[in-house]
């Protein structure tokens, strides 16, 4: 996952950083994000662009501060689709597979 070089980053400022890494680590697997967006989605499907592969495109573009294309340039060989691909995925993600994201990853972390 590329968004792991952003928090090898932090993980070297100390032990808080590291235990967000790990919590997120845990929330963020590409396999239930896909295995989530499966079982929520109901207008969108997949193809050949994975939830996860956008999922990590964002947190690119959050934690970096870079735009989705130089997220979508920095990770293009293992996106599998093309920039519009991903921009369409975006734009049409259903409110409710967002919703959905956000408690997932709340019941992941340790409270």
């Amino acid at each position: 996952m590329v968004f792991s070089e952003v928090i090898d980053r932090l993980a070297k400022r100390g032990p808080l950083p590291t235990m967000a890494r790990a919590a997120l680590e845990h929330a963020l697997q590409a396999e239930s994000l896909d295995e989530l967006f499966e079982r929520v989605a109901d207008r969108q499907y997949t193809r050949k662009l994975l939830f996860s592969s956008v999922a990590e495109l964002m947190s690119l573009v959050v934690c970096s501060r870079m735009s989705m294309r130089g997220a979508f340039l920095r990770s293009q060989a293992s996106i599998g689709a093309s920039l519009q691909a991903v921009y369409d995925k975006v734009d049409a993600l259903e409110p409710e597979v967002s919703r959905a994201l956000v408690r997932h990853v709340a019941n992941a972390c340790p409270r």
